[in-house]
């Protein structure tokens, strides 16, 4: 007979758990750098990539991280 603990979670479902966690965490990450960088943003600019990082589970932040930015550092 095959006994198995029906309260201890399997790998699976703790590797899950970590992963959506991670995804939350790079999320909060982006909204927060975008916040501190909206003042140099158009309204406009600003609103789209809140949506496309709130919308696009994983590659909205990770493309705002990524390019996005750098993008919109004024030149000097």
């Amino acid at each position: 007979m095959d006994a198995v603990n029906p309260l201890i979670p399997s790998v699976l479902d703790v590797a899950g758990a970590g992963i959506a966690v991670l995804r939350l965490m790079l999320a909060v990450w982006a909204v927060v750098s975008l916040a501190r960088t909206a003042s140099r943003m158009s309204p406009r600019r600003a609103l789209a990539w809140v949506l496309i990082v709130l919308a696009v589970p994983l590659v909205g932040p990770l493309a705002w991280l990524g390019a996005g930015r750098r993008a919109d550092i004024p030149e000097t």
